[in-house]
């Protein structure tokens, strides 16, 4: 005779069972930038997806925005994951990283403006000596019924980037720093009329709002905004990347 206890296992370990086969990974999923089959139905050239903001050719170390889109007529939920050969991703809105964050995916699946899903998130490209990185990705668009079943349409996209030859990375010349040379506490002074645009990210690789003006030859940058720690500045110089650290106070 099967006791009471056994049976209540037995049908336990059942739901059990089931529940893990019914639900989907709505909360995003790693190492999934190749085809998602067999659990979200089969490749499907209804959705569309797209790595943007990606350059012709990368410069070592510099930080680029990136959006992935997922686009399909009828289902009006995506998730994604990208799978990057070099470099680092930093992770935007909705987005999150492994731990060597050479991967993103998302943290719950986001919904479509105009048939269209757009995930933004950061790469910083890598300073070491690759000649090129690859992108691998795959974006899910899927049907919310909240299973992984055959009416969720995935599709992918790999890019290849090389790396640019003609780029270099310098480091900014700090002439001086208001009140301290380093840390700073209410605005940094960088040398040089010919820097186009700035950039400020903290240690996470997320793009800080500042202002700047050039006054008599020199950059005044406006970092009162900023909260204390560790910050990694970038110039435009032409094509080519100037950049350094400053602590904020």
């Amino acid at each position: 005779m099967i006791s009471k206890l056994t049976l209540r296992l037995f049908f336990i370990a059942c739901f059990a069972i089931i529940y893990s086969t019914s639900k989907s990974d709505s909360n995003g999923r790693f190492n999934n930038g190749n085809p998602c089959t067999p659990c979200h139905g089969s490749g499907s050239a209804n959705t569309l997806v797209a790595i943007k903001g990606l350059p012709a050719q990368y410069i070592k170390g510099k930080i680029y925005p990136l959006t992935f889109t997922v686009e399909n007529p009828t289902n009006f939920k995506a998730g994604f994951n990208i799978q990057v050969s070099g470099g680092a991703f930093a992770a935007g809105t909705g987005t999150k990283l492994n731990t060597a964050k050479n991967q993103i995916t998302h943290t719950t699946p986001k919904v479509a403006v105009n048939n269209i899903i757009t995930f933004s998130f950061n790469w910083t490209a890598p300073t070491s000596t690759a000649t090129s990185v690859t992108f691998t990705a795959v974006g899910n668009a899927v049907n919310g019924n909240g299973k992984d079943d055959v009416g969720d349409e995935w599709n992918t996209t790999s890019e290849t980037i090389p790396v640019s030859t003609t780029s270099g990375i310098e480091t900014i010349k700090v002439l001086k720093l208001q009140s301290f040379p380093n840390p700073a506490t209410d605005y940094i002074l960088i040398d040089g009329n010919t820097i186009t645009s700035f950039e400020i990210y903290n240690m996470e690789g997320k793009l800080m709002p500042i202002s700047f003006e050039l006054i008599q030859g020199n950059y005044h940058i406006d970092i009162r905004s900023l909260a204390p720690g560790t910050y990694l500045i970038h110039g435009n110089q032409g094509d080519q990347v100037l950049s350094g650290t400053f602590i904020k106070n």
